[in-house]
């Protein structure tokens, strides 16, 4: 675990309305003038979901592009609505640094009513959650503070596991320092690593970087803890595919899907 003397407790402070700074507990393992992509797309979720609406309002779906490497520096976060509704509306989002946008995400909102539940049998509902912490240990770095920063409990696989994954994870520290992290940003911090959970090609050897995430959900999670089922398929042509079933204590929550740009570290 990352000590407090290390990093700082939060990934993120906000210096101003709608400008944060990263922590450096935002760093992924490739390069430490990097963040991990789990957080700033957390902080853009977070943002959706605290977005000003007159009625109660469910995220069904949330879809980010990554357009390049976010660094560790300050970010602003900028939300529109793109389809304005009484029932259905599509919210739009950019996160900038330096004048380049780094993220660009659109979010579908409904009016919250109530429908006849209808589960598909072939769904898990969810995992027990492990009593104890899993040890991470992953392929290219002794410590990666956003992997530090979160608590991982793996049901199946592990971060230095060439395998499918199933996992529950919290994150250690809040997401913006003095303010409550959003049920919706606690899952998306751990679904960017979803990839990476269930690498099937070796980190040392091969990159597989996600350039996008859809995320879709029946309810809003719930409790400190997200899960997820965790599958990555890799083509010929380098591309792979990433999916995952989103659930909580209480049960089945939703799916994501991940494009991957792949291939041999060798030939770059």
């Amino acid at each position: 675990m990352v000590s407090d003397s290390d990093c700082e407790p939060f990934f993120y402070r906000a210096v101003k309305p709608n400008v944060f700074e990263p922590s450096n507990r935002c760093i992924g393992p490739w390069n430490p003038n990097h963040q991990h992509g789990g957080p700033p797309i957390a902080l853009l979720g977070q943002c959706f979901d605290g977005h000003f609406s007159g009625t109660s309002r469910l995220i069904s779906r949330m879809t980010v592009e990554i357009l390049g490497p976010i660094d560790l520096d300050t970010m602003s976060v900028s939300i529109g609505v793109a389809r304005a509704g009484t029932r259905i509306e599509l919210l739009e989002g950019f996160v900038t640094q330096r004048d380049r946008v780094v993220l660009r995400g659109l979010c579908w909102r409904f009016r919250v009513g109530s429908s006849t539940a209808v589960p598909f049998d072939g769904e898990p509902t969810s995992f027990s959650l492990p009593k104890d912490e899993s040890t991470v240990r992953f392929p290219v770095a002794n410590k990666v503070p956003y992997i530090e920063s979160m608590e991982w409990r793996f049901v199946h696989g592990g971060f230095d596991v060439p395998s499918y994954a199933i996992v529950w994870s919290r994150p250690r520290v809040p997401l913006v320092d003095n303010q409550p992290t959003s049920q919706l940003a606690k899952a998306l911090l751990m679904l960017d690593s979803a990839n990476g959970a269930s690498s099937v090609l070796s980190f040392d050897s091969n990159l597989f970087v996600p350039v996008d995430m859809t995320l879709s959900m029946l309810r809003e999670p719930t409790g400190d803890w997200m899960g997820m089922e965790a599958k990555t398929t890799i083509g010929e042509l380098g591309s792979g595919i990433t999916k995952t079933v989103l659930f909580d204590e209480a049960g089945y929550v939703g799916n994501t899907l991940h494009t991957l740009f792949v291939e041999p570290r060798l030939s770059r």
